[in-house]
């Protein structure tokens, strides 16, 4: 519970003392992802991302066992390849075979031929959870892309639908085995604010290779196969189904997202731009010699395929850096290859990035029989001032193509500071941000006056935590474009991480009349959220009532709708809470905070076998949950049912022997039941030194109620009525169980005023 017992027994408007025990606020988001077994033995591997802020346990769920889940621990991480292995260990439910985890279904990685581009790309995973069907989903795409975003060649990219959920899930090829990791979908929102245009099934995975890095440092052996024979999609849904796990956890106090830089940086009036290089400046190409570039392998992978693919091997045995080649081809042999594309059948480009002394193999569909090819044309990386600021310009080159320019001295004014601002983007696309820094503080030395720049900047610090260093920036941004939508972003991203949540949600507010589509609705939500936990602990449950409902209109998540519900719950509003913990429990049908809580408002109606049944639901769930033991031993021990009541509380002690409320109430439940005291057994393993160790004290007769009171004084007004309310509560308590009925009433009455 930590520490907030006290606040939720003894704040105004309780109509129940008992709020001790039962509500739970679920400063938790439930995370859900896609994973899939490895080896026989339970090693499943998802996304970094699904799994790095989870508090323990992770689930991990196998379609057709909804009654029960694996229990999985992390044991490899690369948050650089964005993967992640668990270790399924024990399960856990109702059904759950208690015998050893058996040898469990696996997937089979592809072992060749090379990955092509068009190629099936298939997903089988379990996309927006509570919305979609609970089972797994498939959905087929094609590969669009070798690369990633910048040409990452950890990623590949793909058509197939993604969707939140798929995260960490297998991506197959035709044969049904293994060619990627799912991690990404492409921003389309910000991608049509750069752009202009709305991008269709831009998804990313973790490239095959990375993927065996990843495999190869955890020590993990997996299945292989040649992919040569395709296979019908239903039956690549039945082997993925056997393989394919469900991901889940809770993940303490989400915070607002950060600016999202996934997408290149929007440029346009509402978010300023990098200026752009004079009209007339061209991309210069360098010419390579050709003498220099040879065939060293030519070879046909798939020869039943039409149009026939090749795959073309070059070696560089020049000094040039070769950055694009065209290759030609004629339909006979024995010509003498030249320059001009008309003496052959048809050509292809190529870009390429071949360094001296390496070679390079491309792959390429010709639309006849080619019999010989010649390499008509090759050029080094482009370099200039249009090769700097071209976006499509492969990263490495683009940086230095700006550093060129910056070094030669030949560029100034607007042209040199569209150098820095293009290699800041750079750097910081690929997170070196201390260079990025750097970068766009010069370019704000040669231009103060320009609002990128300091958005830019300012964007880094606030995902470097320098929160006040990005609100300077994004207020110079502002003072020099009030309608920058960027930097009222990051001020209200770095304002909120600051708690200043009435500022950031001002920015966000400004930033949605600009732009009414902005995806950062769910920003807002966030930060309202946080005002609204704000207000909880004032006890001004009307405002946090009012913020919540305004976050879940725009983003109507299960917590949102628990945190709502425990509002309406502290202000006695019972089934208006019970009717926003049936929603949440709706849209996730797993969400334990929502069981228990409604359990409780159950409990405060005198339903208490509707209470217990949900708190048998929550314990279902997660059967190492010790506040959802304890709360239905409690309500066992108020329908009367002591035996029950002792048997929860005693699994709630085996789970959190270090609880004191815990052992206060089983002590409780002992002298109900006439059973031999337990606190003395219980005092070993809690910290006596803390509340609210001084009742325990009290009750095993080490100090006098005089010194209890002592003890609850705090410098700080509000804690010290709390604890004396606790005191009063549980010396109210004990004084019943021994015939002291005035004495029990007294302290009733007392704890309830205050």
């Amino acid at each position: 519970m930590k520490g907030r017992t006290s606040r939720w027994l003894c704040g105004p408007a309780r109509a129940l003392l008992l709020l001790l025990w039962g509500l739970q606020p679920g400063h938790t988001e439930t995370v859900t992802g896609t994973g899939f077994a490895v080896t026989f033995d339970g090693v499943v591997i998802t996304n970094h991302h699904v799994i790095s802020d989870c508090d323990l346990p992770i689930r991990a769920r196998i379609e057709g066992s909804s009654e029960y889940y694996y229990v999985a621990t992390i044991t490899g991480r690369d948050a650089n390849r964005d993967l992640a292995a668990l270790k399924l260990q024990r399960r856990v439910g109702q059904g759950a075979p208690q015998t050893p985890i058996p040898a469990l279904p696996r997937a089979t990685f592809r072992k060749g031929p090379e990955l092509q581009q068009g190629e099936k790309a298939i997903t089988y995973g379990f996309p927006l959870r509570g919305l979609l069907a609970t089972n797994g989903n498939l959905t087929a795409g094609y590969v669009s892309a070798l690369s990633g975003l910048r040409d990452d060649r950890n990623y590949i990219q793909i058509t197939t639908p993604v969707q939140q959920g798929n995260s960490g899930g297998p991506l197959y090829d035709g044969s049904g085995h293994v060619i990627g990791v799912v991690v990404a979908k492409l921003n389309a929102l910000r991608v049509m604010f750069a752009t202009g245009d709305v991008p269709q099934n831009v998804n990313f995975a973790v490239e095959i290779s990375a993927v065996r890095q990843f495999l190869k440092q955890n020590n993990l052996q997996v299945a292989e196969e040649d992919s040569t024979n395709e296979l019908p999609l239903p039956e690549i849904a039945q082997k993925a189904r056997l393989s394919t796990y469900l991901i889940e956890c809770e993940t303490q106090d989400a915070t607002v997202p950060a600016p999202s830089t996934l997408a290149p940086p929007p440029v346009s009036p509402r978010y300023g731009g990098p200026p752009k290089p004079a009209m007339g400046e061209r991309q210069q190409l360098i010419p390579v010699d050709l003498s220099k570039l040879k065939f060293s392998d030519i070879r046909q992978p798939y020869p039943t395929l039409s149009p026939e693919i090749f795959k073309v091997a070059i070696s560089n045995a020049g000094s040039d850096h070769v950055s694009e080649l065209t290759i030609a081809f004629r339909r006979t042999q024995g010509q003498p290859c030249s320059r001009n594309l008309e003496d052959y059948d048809g050509f292809k480009k190529f870009s390429v990035n071949l360094l001296p002394g390496n070679s390079v193999t491309v792959t390429g569909e010709f639309s006849a029989r080619a019999a010989s090819f010649c390499i008509v044309r090759a050029v080094g990386p482009p370099v200039g001032l249009a090769a700097c600021t071209n976006s499509a310009v492969a990263a490495d080159v683009a940086i230095a193509a700006c550093t060129s320019v910056i070094r030669s001295g030949d560029v100034q004014g607007s042209g040199l500071v569209a150098a820095y601002l293009n290699r800041g983007n750079r750097y910081a696309d690929r997170g070196d941000d201390g260079r990025a820094i750097a970068d766009y503080t010069e370019a704000i030395r040669l231009n103060s006056k320009l609002d990128y720049a300091f958005y830019r900047r300012g964007l880094i610090y606030a995902k470097s935590k320098e929160h006040d260093r990005a609100i300077s920036d994004a207020n110079e941004a502002l003072r020099l474009n009030p309608n920058n939508v960027g930097a009222l972003e990051v001020r209200a991203y770095s304002n909120a991480r600051k708690g200043n949540f009435d500022r950031a949600i001002a920015d966000y507010r400004e930033a949605i009349k600009l732009k009414p589509e902005l995806a950062e609705v769910r920003g807002l939500a966030h930060v309202l959220s946080r005002r609204g936990r704000e207000y909880d602990g004032k006890g001004e449950y009307d405002r946090a009532i009012a913020d919540y409902s305004e976050a879940i209109r725009l983003s109507p998540t299960p917590a949102l709708l628990n945190r709502r519900g425990y509002d309406y719950h502290a202000k006695g509003e019972y089934d208006r809470a019970i009717g926003d913990y049936d929603e949440a429990i709706r849209v996730n049908p797993n969400y334990v905070f929502a069981y228990n809580n409604r359990g409780f408002a159950y409990f405060a109606k005198g339903q208490y076998d509707r209470a217990i049944a949900d708190y048998t639901e929550a314990i279902r769930l997660d059967q190492q949950g010790a506040i959802s033991y304890r709360n239905r031993g409690i309500a066992h021990l108020y329908s009367g049912s002591r035996a029950n009541a002792l048997a929860d509380l005693d699994a709630a002690a085996r789970l959190i022997p270090k609880d004191a409320y815990i052992a206060l109430w089983r002590e409780i439940a002992s002298r109900q039941a006439d059973r031999r005291s337990t606190l003395e057994q219980a005092v070993s393993q809690i910290d006596m030194a803390a509340w609210p160790a001084p009742i325990i004290r009290f009750l095993l007769g080490e100090n006098t109620q005089e010194v209890l009171l002592a003890a609850a004084n705090d410098s700080d007004a509000k804690k010290s009525r709390e604890r004396l309310c606790e005191v009063n509560f549980f010396v109210g308590q004990f004084a019943r169980q021994t015939g002291s009925k005035d004495e029990a009433k007294r302290a009733f009455q007392i704890a309830v005023r205050d």
